[in-house]
């Protein structure tokens, strides 16, 4: 659940790649919804966590204004690749195994714990075809994949 808090938007001196847009956070949004209404792609919220220099994507705010970065199909590759390989000297302890969902757990931090790389969130959710990542259940079991 996304916590209800009213932020000032943050400003950085980084160069930022051309936006499409911004985005009012509203109650009950979550990084994939808003990729999903701006993108058609629930996936593509890595694009909007990476342009906002969003380290924890569960921790978006009511009233928070992020930026919607332009896509072109370079992007997308590139982000489809970054997510599903590793870092080097950081291999999963998990591969090809099973992960039993324990209360409180999350996608993200699941991916963390397993591969050292919470991004990989997406290949777990795609190997067990969650139709709504937001949504997993204590005792249920995952496959975890390569």
């Amino acid at each position: 659940m996304t916590p209800v808090q009213k932020v000032s938007p943050t400003v950085t001196d980084a160069p930022q790649q051309s936006t499409k847009g911004s985005y009012v956070v509203k109650s009950g949004d979550d990084l994939w919804k808003i990729a999903e209404s701006q993108y058609k792609d629930g996936y593509k919220w890595t694009l909007i966590a990476k342009e906002n220099s969003i380290s924890n994507p569960g921790m978006i705010f009511t009233g928070q204004v992020l930026k919607i970065p332009v896509v072109s199909d370079k992007d997308l590759v590139q982000a489809i690749d970054t997510q599903s390989q590793q870092p080097s000297g950081q291999k999963g302890n998990a591969a090809g195994m099973s992960y039993t969902i324990k209360h409180g757990d999350t996608l993200w931090g699941i991916a963390e714990k397993q591969y050292k790389n919470g991004y990989r969130w997406v290949d777990i959710a795609k190997a067990n075809n969650l139709t709504n990542p937001g949504l997993i259940h204590s005792d249920n079991i995952l496959t975890l994949p390569n």
